[in-house]
This record gives structure tokens, sequence and C-alpha cells, in this order.
């Protein structure tokens, strides 16, 4: 995920479901060079979902959102690759990180989700 985002405000309400995904062993990368929109999925080396959405309702239902899902092998590990160089020009995400954030940034992970529909 961007280290920087585009819309810093919705970065806080993320914390606590960043944090569940590291308390299950998930690794999280933080790209530094630069801002990419879109979002990469791979399940088991066999299917790849490259996509604009979220995942999220305003994704799904408000913004023209795009999603392709590929089966093809070949391309797949192309993307692996591609995402293994993303993970080179990135930081892991680590628990003492998430602790160094500052707590006027932590106080705004409690803002309603229904807030980001309309951003």
């Amino acid at each position: 995920m961007p280290d920087n985002t585009d819309a810093w405000f919705t970065k806080p309400p993320s914390y606590p479901k960043t944090e569940k995904l590291l308390s299950k062993g998930i690794q999280i990368f933080l790209y530094e060079k630069g801002f990419f929109y879109g979002k990469v999925m791979i399940i088991d080396h066999t299917v790849a979902n490259i996509s604009t959405a979220n995942w999220d309702p305003r994704s799904f239902y408000l913004n023209d959102e795009a999603s392709c899902i590929i089966y093809d092998r070949e391309i797949i590990a192309h993307v692996e690759r591609e995402i293994n160089e993303d993970k080179a020009n990135s930081r892991r995400l680590t628990k003492r990180v998430i602790d160094e954030i500052p707590k006027w940034e932590r106080s705004l992970q409690k803002t309603p989700e229904w807030i980001y529909y309309y951003f």
C-alpha cells in the first residue's frame, strides 16, 4: 500500500484493520516511490485481480471502478515480478511503525466509516 496517500484522512480509520492483519501474520509493505491507485490481488499464483476498486461501497456503487480477473499464469508471473520490484522500493509495516504514529493522527481512527462514502 502507498506510504503517502492522496486522501490522508482515509488512512487513520484503516489502522485497526491494518493492526488486525499484522496480528494474523499478514505482511504489509509501504510503497515509498510514489502513489499507484491500482490494487493487485494474486491468489495461489493462479488468479489475479487487477483493479481500481477499493472493495468498499463507494467503489462498487458510486465510482466507475474497473476490475480485471486474470487466469493466464504467464501474465500472473509477470505481475508477481512487478510486485517484488515494488516491495524492493517499500518498507515493511511493523507494530513499531504503527506505535510511532502521532497521537493526534491515531485519534482520527474512530471516524465513522459512512463519512468516507462522501469523499
